[in-house]
């Protein structure tokens, strides 16, 4: 076994990764992950979980889901689950996940601090408010220029009209929280 190098690859069968020496063997099956992937396992910003799961990616994707788990400093299990919401989706739509993956952070918000002071109604006012954010971030990550140009005059009508009463009710639900927020000072 003496001989295979970094980036030679190799299927190390029967042998504990625990037990190779990390510089003379590289105890993984490398040819399924990018070349980021592997930099960062070699030098030990990620383990060999995450790089596994990383793996279950198209080559060209683990660098944008790599960069989202660096930022936010996902665990295994965090990991996992992005690979599979990222998998269980159209790629079309992984950029809007992998930009701001609320669907996994807001696991991680009970237990912050600031959340448990929270009443059960600003509780859910925050997370409500967080999922519309979602969801506009993913529908401007959807919207090609290319095809918004082939829209007709009617379909914009339609479509401004549309964006025009959701301002009007954002406005009107801002207004509401200034007014009360007034009153309570």
């Amino acid at each position: 076994m003496k001989g295979f190098g970094f980036h030679q690859p190799a299927i190390i069968i029967g042998t504990l990764a625990s037990t190779l020496n990390y510089p003379d063997y590289f105890p993984i099956i490398y040819r399924d992950r990018s070349h980021e992937v592997l930099e960062h396992m070699r030098l030990g910003l990620i383990h060999a979980g995450i790089g596994r799961e990383l793996a279950r990616l198209p080559r060209g994707n683990q660098q944008a889901a790599l960069q989202t788990i660096l930022k936010y400093r996902f665990c295994s299990r965090e990991c996992a689950r992005l690979v599979r919401l990222l998998l269980a989706r159209p790629r079309w739509n992984w950029q809007s996940l992998l930009g701001l993956p609320l669907e996994i952070l807001s696991e991680r918000e009970p237990d912050c601090p600031w959340r448990r002071r929270l009443t059960p109604m600003a509780r859910l006012l925050t997370d409500k408010l967080m999922s519309v954010q979602e969801r506009f971030s993913s529908l401007t990550d959807q919207c090609n220029k290319d095809t918004l140009c082939e829209l007709t005059k009617e379909e914009w009508a339609l479509i401004c009209s549309m964006i025009k009463t959701v301002e009007e009710a954002l406005h009107a639900f801002k207004d509401l929280i200034e007014d009360i927020r007034m009153r309570a000072e």
